[in-house]
């Protein structure tokens, strides 16, 4: 029986670091492809507060630098993607939109161009897979309907810093941050229409669907969602034409923008390690809008601002 385990215990280890090495194998492929058009952000220095220098108090800036290492990961890729593009992050506020189950608080994690713009800021672990939760995404459901020129992106990071919380738990702060810099191997940026139908899709090859029991009270523990396997996350980065074809998407519909960052970016000194960012965008916002607006207020007609 024990014998059984050990083997069990190497078999993840050994999937864990195939896994870890094909995403940064990957990246270091396409690195050629995507050097030939640089991102040069908006502001080179990405500032993370000090730690020491917060209390834990209601009216601090972010609370999230006190909720944990994957918290402040967030929360760095949120500062990040800030100086890559501007705009504003929402870390203790948001506002109110109107969702199936009424009047919902919603929190973009970046809004840029005066609202014209959010940005939903993901992170991913090597060999991990992209969680879609059902009521996030019915939430930017409810806040694209209210404007036909609003774009509404995800901003998926894919980075190395597995177990983080055990393996940076008695680090110091500029330990974390040089390992933040160094961390990401690279990022994926998806309009929201792309992202509702990954959502939606029930092919188990490509996602499948997490629905916890509801617990007593009508709570749950764990929210019902859509996770997409690793696999899927890694070939929009590699063949994100083909991707999108096997979410019944027509790549005619999209631009395609292969990118690699700059050199010369920092986060509070530390060098950021530059990677390849895919950013797609859909050609025809408002062609896409209309169809998604009468698909949306079939389902939620009755719960409609108008």
């Amino acid at each position: 029986m024990l014998k059984r385990i050990n083997a069990f215990i190497f078999f993840i280890l050994i999937n864990d670091m195939v896994s870890r090495n094909h995403s940064e194998i990957l990246a270091e492929k396409c690195t050629e492809e995507y050097s030939k058009n640089v991102l040069i952000p908006v502001e080179k220095h990405v500032f993370f507060p000090r730690l020491s220098k917060y209390k834990k108090t209601f009216f601090m800036e972010d609370k999230r630098i006190l909720h944990g290492l994957r918290g402040k990961l967030a929360l760095y890729l949120e500062l990040f993607w800030k100086s890559v593009y501007g705009g504003v992050i929402h870390s203790n506020h948001g506002f109110y939109t109107i969702t199936s189950n009424g009047s919902r608080f919603c929190q973009p994690d970046i809004s840029h161009n005066f609202g014209k713009w959010y940005i939903e800021s993901k992170t991913v672990m090597s060999g991990g897979e992209l969680k879609l939760l059902d009521d996030q995404i019915e939430k930017y459901g409810s806040l694209q309907v209210e404007d036909k020129n609003r774009e509404i992106s995800f901003a998926i990071s894919r980075h190395g810093l597995r177990g983080i919380e055990k393996k940076f738990k008695n680090e110091t702060e500029d330990a974390l941050l040089e390992s933040f810099s160094k961390g990401v191997f690279f990022s994926i940026i998806l309009p929201f229409s792309i992202i509702n139908e990954i959502h939606k899709r029930q092919d188990i090859r490509l996602v499948y669907r997490y629905d916890p029991p509801q617990e007593q009270f009508g709570m749950r523990y764990f929210k019902p969602m859509t996770r997409v396997r690793s696999q899927i996350i890694n070939l929009f980065l590699r063949d994100p034409e083909t991707a999108i074809k096997k979410f019944r998407l027509n790549p005619d519909n999209y631009i395609f923008n292969r990118q690699f960052l700059t050199t010369g970016m920092d986060l509070n000194g530390h060098e950021i390690k530059p990677f390849p960012i895919l950013e797609i965008k859909d050609k025809d916002l408002k062609l896409w809008f209309k169809k998604f607006k009468e698909s949306y207020k079939r389902n939620y007609i009755d719960k409609l601002p108008f």
